[in-house]
């Protein structure tokens, strides 16, 4: 993405490949329907669509800027986060992680936010659109965030805070059998966000003194999340293992499997 604008190439095959798949995905039983903000997905291919399939090699289309999510806004660009997982079942991708460190967006949400590009329609949907940095504080000390018994930071209805990420790098991925979006991530593990002056300095340090003494179990940073259930996710805070579990989260449900590792 360029200043603000979409730019396809059939040299890039993201496209052929999304249809390709789909086309394929239609053989196999039929996936169960997605809810929320991807319920409805795949949408019905734009005029652009037959523009893309008929570029010779080497040709480039501009499609100009994708049209905004109706309350969102349009998604950002992320710094050293090319990687947008593609779902053929949705006509889409994934875009997750940050720009510029620890950045808080002018809607006082902060740049955690996770959208979907639907190619089909040319269009952003926000997924989630970042942690509100302002009420962040005031609910823990407010008890409407708890600790569970992972350590996690959770709301009234046990569904864990969405994770913090500063780079994407390859951490993303899409699983099109299981139809769920993965990504690596930790609660209040971006550091710069949490030291002297951070955005979510009290916050951790409320964070913290809650796990204070506590006897918790190891887990490794990762987070995966469901396109079924699209704003599913599943948290868990540093260690030595990789253990999952079906948890509700924010708040849709999310089974994954578990994995240790040697």
């Amino acid at each position: 993405m360029q200043n603000g604008r979409m730019i396809v190439t059939i040299a890039g095959a993201f496209f052929l490949s999304i249809v390709s798949a789909a086309n394929a995905a239609d053989t196999n039983e039929s996936p169960r329907q997605a809810k929320g903000p991807l319920a409805g997905l795949p949408s019905q291919p734009g005029l652009h669509v037959e523009k893309i399939k008929s570029l010779g090699d080497n040709a480039w289309l501009s499609l100009g800027s994708p049209a905004p999510d109706e309350k969102w806004g349009k998604a950002r660009g992320r710094s050293w986060s090319s990687n947008m997982p593609g779902a053929a079942d949705l006509g889409g991708a994934f875009v997750f992680a940050e720009g510029v460190h620890a950045y808080v967006k002018p809607d006082g949400h902060y740049m955690n936010d996770i959208w979907f590009y639907d190619i089909y329609a040319h269009r952003w949907i926000c997924l989630y659109p970042g942690i509100d940095v302002k009420t962040l504080a005031p609910r823990i000390k407010d008890k409407d965030l708890t600790l569970d018994d992972r350590g996690l930071l959770v709301d009234k209805a046990g569904q864990p805070l969405p994770p913090l990420l500063i780079h994407a790098y390859g951490y993303l991925g899409y699983d099109p059998d299981k139809r769920k979006f993965a990504f690596f991530g930790d609660q209040f593990g971006n550091y710069f966000t949490t030291g002297k002056g951070g955005v979510f300095e009290e916050a951790n340090l409320l964070f913290q003194e809650l796990r204070k003494d506590k006897k918790l179990p190891s887990l490794s940073p990762s987070v995966s999340g469901s396109a079924a259930d699209p704003l599913s996710t599943r948290a868990v805070t540093p260690g030595s293992a990789m253990r999952t579990e079906e948890i509700d989260a924010f708040p849709r449900r999310c089974l994954a499997g578990d994995v240790r590792r040697a």
